[in-house]
């Protein structure tokens, strides 16, 4: 068997050649790690008569570390073959940039497991954003450079996240959702929500913002490329509806321009279209940065007042 891995964060996604089989003989697929992940894949389609390509996902997977994988088809009358993989070690790196432009980074450092969630707040009301990851629901603080500042549980490991000053006092804190209900945090400590509401659907894309620049960051939703948004932190219906983007368009969230107003950004490739105000319209800039597969992070890192990007990629340990 052909036994190729792709990887994922911290899932480990295997794909394979089943040997072909008669259909009176099908195969069954079985996945581990030398860790003891693994799962079964019944009625491969080798079962069909012919060499089939397929593949499975395991999760969680420890991509910290180099795993071994070992891929074994086992017939119905016994016949058996077997291959092993070796995935690579993991660590994410952060691309920082200081400003809205095409080119390489200002900053780039490791920062938190391949598998943490990444997220970037101004913790301490300093006006520089900083650094946050997620490892079940405690999420772990750092500064603008990935230096620790705190540790703090919040929610559940398995709650959307969303960052936000959601009390006007300049502090981003972090807050959950369950389906349309949110779930906020004033402070960014160890404790329950301070508030509770409704917006939106379940199913709705949401991004936070200050769309209003009265200091208080809310909530919008996406429904293909209409924007819902919401200019206080209540349950209740959009303030400001509008069209921008493309449905399938990746959308970003920051003040890009200084005037203390968040508005929207999307990604087509590497490609950032930015608009600087809620009308119906094309962008106002258009720069490249980082690589189609990055995630992005909108964030003020140098206190100018202007939301940059950061760009997180998981890089193989050598």
């Amino acid at each position: 068997m052909a036994v190729p891995a792709t990887v994922d964060g911290s899932s480990l996604t295997v794909s394979w050649t089943a040997p072909a089989s008669p259909p009176t003989d099908p195969i069954v697929v079985y996945i581990a790690t030398a860790g003891g992940v693994s799962t079964e894949v019944a009625a491969s389609g080798g079962g069909l008569g012919a060499a089939a390509t397929q593949s499975a996902t395991l999760a969680p997977v420890d991509r910290s570390v180099t795993q071994t994988v070992t891929v074994t088809a086992v017939s119905a009358s016994g016949a058996e073959s077997s291959a092993t993989i070796t995935a690579a070690a993991l660590r994410a790196r952060l691309f920082v940039a200081d400003r809205l432009a095409s080119g390489p980074a200002d900053h780039d450092f490791v920062f938190a497991g391949p598998g943490d969630a990444v997220v970037a707040g101004d913790w301490t009301g300093d006006g520089i954003s900083g650094f946050g990851s997620r490892s079940t629901n405690v999420f772990n603080l750092a500064d603008e450079r990935g230096n620790a500042l705190g540790a703090a549980a919040f929610g559940k490991a398995s709650d959307a996240i969303v960052i936000g000053d959601w009390n006007g006092d300049r502090i981003e804190t972090f807050g959950v959702r369950r389906g349309n209900i949110f779930f906020l945090r004033d402070t960014p400590t160890t404790g329950v929500a301070d508030t509770t509401l409704g917006f939106g659907r379940a199913d709705d894309e949401v991004f936070v913002g200050d769309f209003d620049g009265d200091g208080v960051d809310t909530f919008a939703v996406r429904r293909g490329n209409i924007i819902h948004l919401r200019n206080t932190p209540t349950t209740g219906v959009a303030d400001v509806v509008f069209g921008f983007g493309r449905a399938g368009d990746e959308m970003l969230v920051g003040d890009f321009d200084g005037d203390g107003v968040d508005t929207f950004a999307v990604r087509r490739g590497n490609a950032i279209h930015v608009r600087n105000d809620f009308e119906t319209g094309h962008a106002q800039l258009v720069f490249s940065y980082g690589r189609a597969g990055d995630q992005l992070i909108v964030g003020d890192y140098d206190r100018d007042g202007i939301d940059t990007l950061a760009v997180r990629r998981l890089e193989e340990i050598a």
